[in-house]
């Protein structure tokens, strides 16, 4: 059997090249298996940031009242003031102050709230306040007549108090 020359050789130059080849790509490879590497650590150490700043943009004082208690907010109520002593896992006291804007329809808004002072729901509330740095204007003065409506879930407690005279709404939070 006879080989033809050229034939022979182009099998050579293309075996040659196909050594060559299969090592090109086996490099490449290589190469962005250590950039799959590089980027896998990358988003390991970034992602806890990540997430700590959109907890801090999405975790507001008004979600935790919907999300833990149930309870949505009115959109017109304005907040004067929010105090708390949260830790990394949401525990801790919190006291929230709210203006309300029409005192005309606050009747309905608490129908259902206990209208009698009580002395312990005080207590609880200057408890509360007793470990926030709340400035004096906003503290509740319970000499006043008030309306008052206390949540407990397990060991956590929130106390919401409203008064009419200055139409100002107090949460007294106590998460444990």
């Amino acid at each position: 059997m006879e080989v033809n020359p050229i034939s022979q050789r182009k099998t050579r130059h293309r075996a040659k090249f196909d050594v060559e080849e299969s090592k090109l790509p086996a490099y490449r490879r290589l190469q962005w298996i250590h950039y799959g590497i590089a980027l896998f650590f990358i988003c390991m150490v970034l992602s806890p940031f990540a997430l700590y700043f959109y907890g801090k943009l999405t975790y507001t004082t008004e979600s935790v009242y919907k999300v833990i208690w149930g309870i949505t907010l009115p959109s017109d109520l304005k907040r004067l003031d929010n105090q708390s002593t949260r830790d990394f896992h949401g525990d801790g006291e919190r006291h929230s102050v709210y203006l309300l804007p029409q005192k005309e329809n606050a009747h309905n808004r608490f129908a259902n709230f206990h209208s009698d002072p009580n002395q312990e729901i005080e207590e609880i509330c200057l408890d509360i306040i007793s470990s926030l740095d709340v400035k004096p204007e906003y503290f509740p003065d319970f000499e006043t007549p008030y309306c008052w409506k206390k949540y407990t879930k397990s060991q956590d407690i929130l106390v919401i108090v409203y008064f009419p005279e200055k139409a100002t709404l107090h949460f007294f939070q106590e998460l444990s």
